[in-house]
């Protein structure tokens, strides 16, 4: 067995002992709540990352710099979200895979002294100032070595980090984005049977309503044409020495969607060990369950607002067209842009809401 599959084993059986005890204790299993239930500031909970920032557009970074291209150049990569600067690093190349978030206290940072002394205004006064930095307590030296041994495993398996700091009243907010290259891609898609496409095949929906409604002559309100409509394709589990064989193969910044990019990123995250791996100590989920880190998430592809009329549909991003064409209350009655949801959000996410719509269409019919 690779030390891959015993990491993701440990990991596993970690989060099944703790279900288990939350379950006796009659309370909620932490691992269960997604990230958007961690708090960033301690006041208001965000939904990073979640079908549910998908209607509120977070902007998590806000970037200054300005490219030096033309102004149609610009408007068409903010139409299509997958060059949107916030997505990059700061050298507007590498993408950014997933985020991690974590907080600390500006008097515990490791510039400080252990605590500083007020001799101005009483030179025979050795109390020490109520403006006073202590030394960080064991807890928080306990996170900060959790972290530096987290990073510093993900950095010895290949991934590329860069870090950004938003200063508040008494704490400092860290934002870590990671990239994964391709070649930490390709060693961890094989290693997980990722598939990866082939040929590309007719995708021929199936839908009875919309059947018996044509063969009656008659209009279908549920109906809409929504743009850009995901292909199918005969896949085949991927392969590093057969990648000539794959669809895309040429173009290995986007070989790899932006779904599929932060699973891989997630698996190496949730493998990852920051201390005794034999405790359990194993994985972003326990870290954000014990608070070294607030949040982990990744990032949607760009904007939702739609750029405007004069905007060809299929110039529209993939958020762009989720949002305008099915997460809205004047959609409620159309069908579902399923393959949309799917690559997007993934096929666990897309069964959901598919499972919702037959609900829906049963208790109507009753």
């Amino acid at each position: 067995m690779s030390k891959f599959l015993l990491r993701k084993k440990q990991r596993e059986k970690y989060e099944l002992q703790n279900k288990e005890r939350s379950e006796e204790e009659g309370g909620v299993d932490p691992l269960s709540l997604s990230p958007a239930h961690s708090s960033l500031n301690g006041d208001t909970p965000k939904d990073y990352g979640s079908i549910t920032s998908l209607l509120n557009n977070e902007d998590v970074f806000n970037n200054t710099n300005t490219n030096t291209t033309s102004a149609e150049t610009n408007r068409n990569n903010v139409l299509r979200g997958i060059h949107d600067q916030s997505t990059f690093f700061a050298d507007k190349t590498r993408k950014i895979d997933f985020v991690l978030v974590y907080e600390d206290d500006k008097s515990d940072s490791l510039d400080n002294p252990g605590f500083t002394l007020d001799l101005e205004s009483n030179p025979t006064d050795r109390t020490p100032s109520p403006n006073i930095h202590k030394k960080p307590g064991k807890k928080k030296q306990k996170f900060r070595l959790w972290r530096q041994k987290f990073l510093g495993g993900l950095q010895t398996i290949g991934l590329d980090i860069e870090s950004d700091v938003i200063a508040q009243c008494k704490n400092n907010l860290h934002f870590l984005k990671l990239h994964a290259p391709w070649g930490v891609l390709c060693r961890y898609a094989e290693e997980l049977n990722l598939r990866a496409p082939l040929q590309a095949h007719p995708n021929q929906e199936l839908n009875w309503t919309e059947w018996i409604l044509a063969k009656l002559r008659l209009p279908n309100p549920m109906w809409e044409d929504v743009p850009n409509r995901p292909l199918d394709y005969y896949t085949c589990p991927f392969k590093t020495s057969k990648i000539d064989r794959f669809l895309g193969s040429d173009d290995v910044e986007n070989f790899f969607s932006r779904a599929q990019r932060s699973r891989l990123v997630y698996e190496i995250l949730s493998t990852t060990a920051f201390g005794r791996e034999k405790k359990g100590e194993v994985g972003i989920s326990r870290l954000v369950e014990e608070g070294a880190y607030s949040a982990a998430f990744p990032l949607h592809d760009g904007s939702y607002e739609h750029p405007g009329n004069d905007t060809s549909p299929s110039d529209l991003n993939a958020r762009q067209i989720l949002y305008h064409y099915w997460a809205r209350w004047g959609r409620w009655y159309k069908y579902q842009p399923l393959d949309h949801i799917r690559e997007y959000f993934g096929e666990r996410i897309a069964i959901y809401f598919a499972w919702l719509g037959v609900q829906y269409n049963s208790i109507a019919e009753q």
